[in-house]
């Protein structure tokens, strides 16, 4: 090997170093470094969508608050974060006046801790809606009521009472006097549950306010 070949291999061998030793040093990490960099964008605007997607939502809620709270001020008559035996029982006595039926007996009992059934659901929107609800936050009350009336009255009385503003479970329809016919003259035995929600955040906040009182 003639000494030229050699310089000109020498010379490679030099050139591919320092190229080599620029990619590693130089190139290679800012290579890295822009990368990482387009990598951050896209994170960047994925989570911009996100939020353009719940300002969107946000938005729209906001245009629709109105609606919102008459929804929220019906379904908190529905159920009540308190029991406000005064006002369900008022009101059963006035489906019972509008239904033309006698109530001979209408009774209460203290709150009861509600323990749903295990049921899979595919609605997701339920399946959330359950998730929020626990033995602690939502509370059944038994209510037996008796009445006396047409047959028609009694089944008019007991569709009322599905409907009312307060919601009313009915889930026992017991005949004791009577038959099934329209105009019949009936006595009926009605159990069924009211419920409450309590709202557990106010509740702590309360708490919270009493406690800072009392150590004041």
């Amino acid at each position: 090997m003639n000494t030229t070949r050699m310089w000109t291999l020498a010379s490679i061998v030099v050139i591919v170093a320092v190229v080599a030793g620029t990619w590693f040093v130089g190139i290679s990490p800012k290579l890295e470094e822009a990368e990482k960099a387009n990598s951050d964008r896209s994170t960047v605007e994925s989570q911009n969508l996100i939020h353009e997607a719940k300002l969107a939502s946000l938005k729209q809620q906001a245009e629709r608050i109105d609606e919102l709270k008459g929804e929220l001020d019906v379904l908190h008559k529905a159920v009540p974060d308190t029991a406000d035996l005064s006002t369900l029982i008022n009101e059963i006595s006035t489906l019972g006046a509008n239904a033309g039926v006698t109530i001979t007996q209408l009774t209460t009992s203290d709150p009861v801790r509600f323990v749903p059934s295990e049921v899979e659901q595919e609605d997701s929107e339920l399946v959330a809606a359950l998730s929020s609800v626990n033995e602690e936050n939502f509370l059944a009350i038994p209510i037996g009521i008796n009445v006396t009336g047409t047959y028609g009255q009694a089944m008019a009385f007991v569709k009322n009472l599905q409907k009312a503003e307060r919601l009313i479970l009915v889930h026992g329809l017991s005949l004791s006097k009577g038959s099934a016919v329209q105009s019949a003259e009936v006595e009926y035995a009605i159990t069924g549950q009211a419920f409450v929600f309590l709202d557990q955040l106010a509740a702590a906040q309360q708490q919270a306010e009493a406690t800072t009182a009392a150590a004041g």
